[in-house]
């Protein structure tokens, strides 16, 4: 254990870095019982309220059991002035990664972890809490390979609650936000109050749209973009089953008053999968795709085949009639397999001796002129041209 200087809040012992996002930073730690936790570090100029402070003082303080939820144990104020969360540490797989790699997933499928998240946000709706900040990097998804099932579990619990209204230009412009704007709800991207359950409603109704329609419903890289998007337009997916985009659709209504609670989701996810004969033991995340043979080496032991059945002729049989692709494949097999010709030995070249030699020949004496001289309108024997060396 490190010493009581390096520890924070004098009980946990950061050992590395797992990531930085627009807010904070998480760590990997470990608490006096050397349990490897998730340490949560948000920025000093958040500060935490007195209403925000109760609720996370009930929530550590009254933990609420259920399978999806990795809920704070502890939290509290550095010396630096920075605030901290800390969880237990839960490893897989989370739901961006997942759909990095599939793309989209199938309705079935995408409305399963819809469920379990529905009933995570139900229960903490319950208590008087929120997560504020939900988005596919904090789900965490697994497989189980011998029940054909998923685990789902919703990390960084509470962290809206934590960071409170921090919408600033400063925050809003950071290059990781990007993953993250797009699942904020219009009033908390405007700043127009702290994080409520309503805001958890829009980010599942956009998550479980980004699983169906493989892509996001709204691609705003900045809260103003988004405010303007959100405003501008309604987001209903298509090719779906009807009653999915209804449910995408009232999540994602632009007031909040209209957006069924965390109950009602589920309870029309339910309906969807009974309709359909969809349980939730249904197959969740699909397996990584086998490596396909390339279609060159397909086509090239058709063709190995194919010549040896032409040229070895099957033991103990006679030899089928040829057809004439057969009968072709063959005359090219015989043409290919006939002896080389006899090579022709070249002449050898003359040697520079017996080269003729580079002297003009001695002009033979000239003849006598004819006596009569031919017209001037015929052409002589160089195509008109009457003076020697033009």
């Amino acid at each position: 254990m490190a010493s009581n200087e390096a520890l924070i809040g004098g009980a946990y012992a950061p050992h590395a870095c797992l990531q930085r996002d627009s807010y904070g930073e998480v760590w990997l730690a470990h608490d006096a019982e050397n349990r490897a936790v998730h340490l949560r570090i948000v920025p000093s100029e958040i500060e935490i309220t007195a209403p925000a402070r109760a609720t996370l003082r009930s929530l550590v303080d009254n933990p609420i059991v259920h399978p999806a939820l990795v809920e704070p144990f502890a939290f509290g104020t550095m010396e630096d002035g920075r605030n901290y969360l800390v969880a237990d540490r839960v490893e897989g797989e989370t739901l961006a990664q997942l759909l990095a790699r599939e793309g989209r997933l199938q309705s079935h499928v995408a409305l399963r972890i819809a469920a379990d998240l529905a009933d995570a946000l139900r229960v903490l709706h319950e208590r008087g809490a929120c997560h504020g900040r939900l988005d596919p990097t904090r789900i965490l998804v697994a497989r189980n390979d011998e029940t054909d099932s998923i685990t789902v579990r919703l990390t960084d619990v509470a962290l809206g609650v934590l960071v409170g209204d921090e919408c600033s230009e400063e925050r809003s412009t950071r290059p990781r936000i990007d993953l993250e704007v797009g699942f904020l709800s219009p009033e908390l991207a405007a700043g127009e109050g702290p994080a409520t359950p309503e805001c958890d409603i829009w980010a599942l109704g956009a998550i479980l749209s980004r699983c169906v329609v493989g892509e996001n419903p709204f691609e705003a890289r900045s809260r103003a973009r988004l405010i303007v998007e959100t405003a501008l337009r309604t987001v209903r997916p298509q090719n779906v089953d009807e009653d999915l985009a209804d449910l995408i659709e009232n999540c994602l209504a632009r007031e909040p008053i209209l957006r069924p609670a965390a109950a009602e989701v589920l309870t029309t996810i339910q309906a969807i999968q009974q309709r359909h004969g969809s349980t939730s033991e249904s197959p969740a995340i699909p397996p990584k795709p086998t490596t396909r043979p390339s279609l060159l080496a397909v086509a090239g032991g058709v063709g190995a085949l194919l010549a040896v059945m032409l040229v070895l002729p099957i033991r103990g049989k006679a030899p089928p009639t040829p057809t004439p692709l057969a009968h072709d494949l063959e005359a090219i097999a015989a043409h290919a397999l006939a002896p080389a010709p006899t090579p022709v030995e070249p002449t050898p070249a003359p040697t520079i001796a017996a080269m003729p030699s580079e002297q003009p020949p001695t002009p033979a004496p000239p003849k006598p002129a004819p006596k009569k001289k031919p017209r001037k309108s015929e052409p002589d024997p160089f195509y008109g041209v009457t003076k020697p060396g033009f």
